[in-house]
């Protein structure tokens, strides 16, 4: 009897120390317009990487040009196992972090210059600016391949 309640004990001591450490762990959203120049001209921010390219894939358009194109249909299906690595942060660095970030994309100016006497070349001032909620190492890693 005493064995069976020190079994059980740890057992609820690990299920807590598990919950305690995934709730640490979550991704908590954060206002990525803090984040950019207010003069900005053009924003684009995406919460949810995983969402974004479900929505994608989950066209008619897309169906039927990804087999034509060469690339798998399937590629925007990360399902609960996504989910999970976005909520517990256990998996691949990349796959944790396409899980958790948050994305944004703004366009802050143009820059013209002249290229000859009839053309004006016009390049964009852009910045992408991504969240990762993961540690510094795991995205070094991730970035660095």
């Amino acid at each position: 009897m005493r064995i069976a309640r020190r079994v059980i004990l740890f057992a609820l001591f690990l299920a807590l120390f598990a919950v305690l450490w995934m709730w640490w762990n979550r991704p908590i959203k954060v206002d990525m317009a803090a984040y950019i120049p207010a003069d900005s001209i053009i924003y684009l921010e995406a919460d949810s990487l995983p969402d974004l390219l479900d929505g994608i894939t989950s066209t008619d358009a897309w169906r039927e040009l990804a087999p034509a194109a060469g690339i798998n249909r399937r590629i925007g299906e990360a399902g609960w196992l996504g989910r999970l690595m976005s909520f517990t942060g256990l998996g691949s660095g990349e796959s944790v972090i396409f899980s958790r970030a948050q994305v944004a994309v703004t366009i802050q100016g143009f820059e013209a210059a002249e290229e000859s006497d009839t053309a004006l070349k016009f390049s964009p001032r852009a910045a992408l600016v991504v969240e990762t909620h993961t540690g510094e190492g795991r995205t070094r890693a991730a970035v660095e391949k």
